[in-house]
């Protein structure tokens, strides 16, 4: 099974729950009451449900600095996405 090299992950705030999902990716469901922790452990945590579910050993990371994920969510009316690329092919493990 094929997994893509960029993950689209969807962040919300519920309630001063910092809570990242992504449909392409079932099963994700990180969240964390500091975003920046959050933020920062979310390619470990996609890289374990990839090789979990999938067999392969990825290694994704954030497109995108903290701070400027950050200022888009206190910017923007709309849903942020964090863009999760992998920087190598996965390989079966």
């Amino acid at each position: 099974m094929n997994i893509s090299q960029e993950i689209q992950v969807q962040y919300r705030d519920l309630g001063g729950i910092h809570v990242f999902t992504a449909t392409e990716l079932p099963g994700l469901h990180h969240a964390n009451r500091d975003l920046r922790r959050a933020f920062d452990t979310l390619p470990a945590v996609v890289n374990e449900l990839v090789k979990r579910q999938y067999g392969l050993e990825p290694c994704y990371r954030a497109k995108s600095t903290f701070d400027d994920f950050e200022h888009t969510i206190e910017t923007l009316d709309v849903l942020p996405i964090v863009i999760l690329e992998s920087t190598r092919q996965p390989v079966a493990a």
